[in-house]
């Protein structure tokens, strides 16, 4: 069984120059450093600069895949979203 990825994602204090954000083991490496950033709230992304940082870190680093060249199937859950919402996800999904 394939074993799950878990995404920590660190962002960066303002006297540390190095880079705006740390996601996956460097994030974790850097955990007595960084501020942990979560990009959910109650299950519901608002932060959409971190939610664009996990989905290059889970294509790029994870999968390993342009997902330009992919098809992306979203299914938000039943009434958990409003449409302000899913057009969100739509535009960082979807739009370059």
């Amino acid at each position: 069984m394939r074993e799950k990825h878990k995404f920590y994602y660190y962002g960066n204090y303002d006297f540390i120059n190095i880079r705006e954000y740390y996601v996956g083991e460097e994030a974790l490496q850097l955990r007595g450093v960084l501020k942990l950033i979560s990009p959910f709230e109650h299950e519901i992304t608002e932060d959409w600069v971190a939610f664009e940082h996990l989905l290059d870190y889970s294509f790029y680093s994870i999968l390993e895949i342009d997902p330009s060249e992919r098809i992306i199937l979203f299914c938000p859950p039943y009434n958990l979203l409003s449409r302000d919402k899913i057009e969100k996800v739509t535009e960082v999904l979807f739009e370059t």
